[in-house]
């Protein structure tokens, strides 16, 4: 039996009313028209594709939940990738629920806060990183350079060989006087004003 629309809305709006409000989800507009329908079109829906679909929804919505806990700031690139890198291993349709949610998660964002395209761009980047390191080292090892300054060890996912010691050189670094990081999380006036400090000498970044 193949679900309808209304179903599916139901269930996506399930899976995310924690993190968006009905009012969020009526306004994407594309959420029932080209989400599901580009879900629908590849993997016809039908009980046994929810199952499949399911896992990866709730890879990345416990992803968000350990991202609210943790309450860093600068994080969410991280997490993002995090997120995405256990959702395409969730399950047969885990890369295809990522890369829809993905994009969905992006146009609601610039509905509702007005995100510039870098931070779009951002954030797309931190996804698809996800993805392949999902795919190709079954972790989200490749993530740990969007690592932020400040974020506590307990939820640092590190590539194998890579020494602690060296991580947290680099990634104490990951604060907003480094224009390089603050490009990876889409802030290209944040960026500006970093580089303009480097540059001068003030702050230095050793």
């Amino acid at each position: 039996m193949k679900l309808t629309k209304k179903q599916l809305r139901y269930i996506i709006s399930e899976s995310l009313k924690d993190e968006y409000t009905e009012d969020d989800i009526r306004e994407a507009a594309f959420l029932p028209g080209q989400a599901l329908v580009e879900i629908g079109g590849a993997a016809q829906l039908t009980a046994a594709a929810l199952r499949q679909f399911w896992p990866p929804v709730m890879a990345l919505f416990k992803k968000y939940l350990v991202m609210r806990n943790a309450n860093v700031r600068h994080s969410d690139k991280y997490f993002h990738c995090l997120a995405h890198s256990e959702a395409v291993k969730a399950s047969l349709l885990g890369e295809l629920t990522s890369e829809v949610l993905g994009r969905w998660r992006e146009q609601t964002d610039v509905l509702r806060k007005g995100d510039p395209p870098e931070a779009v761009a951002a954030d797309y980047f931190a996804n698809n990183l996800g993805r392949i390191s999902g795919k190709v080292k079954g972790n989200g090892s490749a993530c740990w350079k969007l690592i932020p300054n400040g974020l506590p060890e307990e939820y640092w996912v590190l590539p194998a060989g890579l020494s602690i010691d060296v991580a947290r050189k680099y990634i104490e670094r990951n604060t907003e006087q480094n224009p390089r990081f603050m490009l990876l999380q889409g802030e290209a006036e944040k960026a500006k004003a970093a580089e303009e400090d480097y540059l001068t000498g003030e702050p230095h970044i050793k």
